[in-house]
């Protein structure tokens, strides 16, 4: 059966966001019943998931309409304001029973039901892995971290544990200090908190036979003893100076091994670019050949660092894959931030499901499986019609079949002014074209505020006439307006003789009625026809 990218999503979500957020979020903000539905809250989350496809400076300009930096669909699925509102009011939790010294109680058990559904999701892999990343966040919290390795170097350290072969999300422990929710706080005494962080992960993973993979800062000798007791292995890099390793003097010659075992561990010394130290409970020492593009490269390696190097890399690719479209913005509640870095997360793994139950076809990429549940939702939950205001002032072509310049929508002759205020002549396009009709090149002040030509007005036989009434006009290069000067009356729309109005002193308008007859209006409203002047002379004074 064909699933639906949207069912994926639903499957990572379900039994968090339907329904209880949205019940939080009014109960905080003290909203009314209806603002925010379910069907809200599923366009909330996608609109919000697309802005981080669509980077901008702010939210404000998602609805923006200038034509610049216009983007018309984010209207289409939810209102500014609404969204705005629901942003602000945004809550996880009921602040009554928000009791204890647990620093993520402002999640409430948003991020429980998260995992839960991230953990029964699917079944891993023999090799999983633990490693460390950091939520960016530079606002003041007590538990915030520095890591100069980081490229955002503060931030909010969390703990994940991963599949390796499928490289999906199953489990995620954040950094509260000494708050942070462990199984067994006596682990700290004789692991310490990497060790302690392992073990807490591991929950629900433990007696399966798993192959475990970790760093330096969370492995040591005492910590793979306890895993084999629970029937678990484990491989990683291990510091030298941790309890219970082997006493390693002196310096290692760079391309020879060193291993030191009893009848459980394996430790072995590598010296290369530099030492490093290799523990395992689960395979024996052996010697590969590493291939390398660069056949001088090619060297032999233990076959604990070429495994450990092919493995470990599960978390960092879901920080490469998450972090260039991340939908997490600048925030002074750091929980928000949290809350949208899961939701980054849990499209993650949907998107990785949705491509292993869909090995037979193409993989989807991450950005294209957020488009398309952005757009499957919008298709579902279609809530607002096209966006209210004014509308775009465009020509108005009321024949398509015909060219712009041959329909009757009533062309507007606009007088152009220099910044002294002075007539600003230019060649008229059409004498320019057609010597048959005037052997001279005239230049003109006027052009059709539609076609934006320049065409010159010389009574019945002008060639404003002639433009917009031949149909076997030669075609004509038209080049681009100077800029510098500005109409003398700026019209948004073609009006009709019948209501047309007084435009003030000074101003003339003209008109290409439907039977190609010029009528011209002046500052009086009185009326003249085409008949009634022979050049631009005799037209009304300005």
């Amino acid at each position: 059966m064909r699933f639906t990218t949207r069912l994926y999503s639903a499957t990572a979500w379900k039994g968090t966001i339907t329904g209880k957020l949205g019940e939080l979020t009014k109960r905080y903000a003290n909203l009314p019943e209806a603002y925010i539905q379910r069907t809200a809250e599923q366009e909330f989350f996608a609109q919000d998931r697309l802005e981080g496809l669509v980077k901008k400076p702010s939210i404000r300009e998602y609805w923006s309409t200038d034509e610049l930096i216009q983007t018309p669909f984010f209207p289409t699925m939810m209102s500014r304001n609404r969204f705005q509102g629901i942003l602000r009011a945004l809550h996880f939790s009921n602040n009554e029973n928000n009791t204890g010294r647990d620093r993520f109680c402002k999640l409430g058990t948003f991020m429980k039901d998260i995992l839960a559904n991230f953990s029964s999701a699917v079944i891993p892999g023999k090799n999983i892995c633990i490693d460390e990343t950091l939520l960016a966040y530079k606002g003041r919290l007590s538990f915030r971290q520095y890591n100069p390795k980081k490229r955002g170097r503060f931030g909010i350290k969390m703990f994940v544990l991963c599949d390796c072969a499928l490289k999906f999300v199953l489990n995620i422990l954040p950094y509260q200090g000494k708050s942070t929710p462990l199984a067994d706080r006596s682990w700290l005494k004789d692991l310490g908190f990497g060790g302690a962080t392992v073990l807490t992960l591991l929950q629900g993973y433990l007696n399966k036979a798993y192959h475990v993979v970790v760093d330096n800062w969370f492995l040591g000798p005492k910590l793979a003893k306890i895993m084999l007791a629970e029937k678990t292995y484990v491989l990683g890099t291990v510091q030298r100076r941790r309890k219970g390793m082997p006493k390693m003097r002196g310096k290692l010659p760079k391309g020879h091994v060193q291993t030191f075992c009893d009848d459980e561990i394996l430790v072995e010394r590598w010296s290369d670019r530099r030492e490093v130290c290799m523990l395992n409970t689960f395979m024996p020492h052996s010697m590969r050949i590493a291939e390398s593009s660069n056949p001088k490269n090619t060297r032999e390696k233990p076959a604990t660092v070429l495994l450990y190097n092919s493995i470990m890399g599960a978390v960092d690719n879901v920080d490469k894959t998450i972090k260039p479209y991340q939908s997490v913005r600048k925030s002074y509640k750091w929980y928000k931030k949290v809350v949208f870095n899961m939701i980054d997360v849990a499209t993650y793994n949907s998107m990785i499901l949705y491509n292993h139950l869909h090995a037979d076809q193409r993989a989807v990429p991450y950005k294209e499986f957020v488009m398309k549940i952005v757009r499957e939702i919008q298709e579902k939950y279609p809530t607002l019609k096209k966006p209210i205001g004014r509308p775009p002032i465009v020509p108005r072509n009321e024949n398509p079949a015909l060219p712009l310049r041959l329909n009757p929508s009533h062309h507007i002759a606009v007088k152009h002014l220099d910044k002294n205020g002075t007539p600003a002549y230019s060649d008229c396009i059409y004498c320019k074209h057609h010597a048959e009709y005037s052997p001279k090149r005239k230049t003109t002040p006027f052009s059709c505020e539609i076609c934006k030509v320049r065409l010159c007005i010389q009574g019945g036989t002008s060639c404003f006439k002639r433009y917009h009434s031949d149909k076997k006009l030669k075609k004509i290069s038209i080049t681009p307006q100077n800029t510098q000067s500005q109409p003398h009356t700026q019209i948004s729309q073609p009006r009709l003789p019948e209501d047309i109005d007084t435009l003030g002193p000074n101003a003339v308008q003209f008109i290409l009625s439907p039977n190609h007859e010029i009528v011209v209006f002046d500052e009086d409203g009185n009326l003249f026809t085409g008949a009634q002047f022979s050049d631009e002379s005799s037209l009304p004074p300005i």
